[in-house]
């Protein structure tokens, strides 16, 4: 919850003032400074990838077999992944550490392919 400054406070450049649950005290948190640092903040908090990436290496989270797709985590995401997309003779089931690439389907969703047993 934001609070306005109290009087004899100042304005301090790119940060902003937080009260805490008991709203004794001012916590601090800094703005992003420049474009990139608030792109990557924008990356970050992403809940899917936003490019194409090869050689990624992920823990299969979720695998619903009678529905014949699941999803990896990877890093903080969770990439898609059909059946399809699964090297022959793999065989899914959560836990599983796979390596596989990512790539923006024609839907503009990211999804795993060239899914393999990670060595």
């Amino acid at each position: 919850k934001f609070r306005p400054l109290r009087l004899g406070e100042e304005s301090i450049p790119r940060q902003c003032q937080l009260d805490d649950d008991d709203g004794n005290w001012p916590a601090i948190i800094a703005f992003p400074m420049t474009a990139q640092d608030l792109e990557d903040l924008r990356v970050k908090s992403s809940s899917q990838p936003t490019q194409e990436q090869r050689g990624c290496v992920g823990t299969i989270a979720r695998w619903m077999e009678e529905k014949g797709f699941g999803f990896i985590r990877y890093k903080r995401w969770e990439v898609f992944v059909h059946h399809t997309q699964l090297r022959a003779g793999l065989h899914a089931k959560e836990g599983l550490v796979v390596k596989f690439d990512i790539k923006q389907w024609r839907t503009g969703n990211y999804q795993a392919c060239a899914v393999q047993l990670a060595r």
